[in-house]
């Protein structure tokens, strides 16, 4: 879970890299970083993330 919008989180990319999920804002740095769920399935890249609003 990455609950702070920053402007590039580095948090967020290494548990990517490491194959793990990541729940973050829908703002900031991590809609530049972070996999969204329906990303990939075309390009066989796992998805790694689930976006919230609230």
């Amino acid at each position: 879970v990455y609950p702070q919008e920053e402007d590039f989180g580095i948090a967020a990319v290494e548990a990517q890299a490491a194959g793990r999920p990541v729940i973050a804002f829908a703002r900031g740095g991590a809609c530049e970083t972070v996999l969204p769920c329906n990303a990939g399935r075309a390009s066989g890249v796992a998805p790694t993330g689930v976006w919230f609003d609230s």
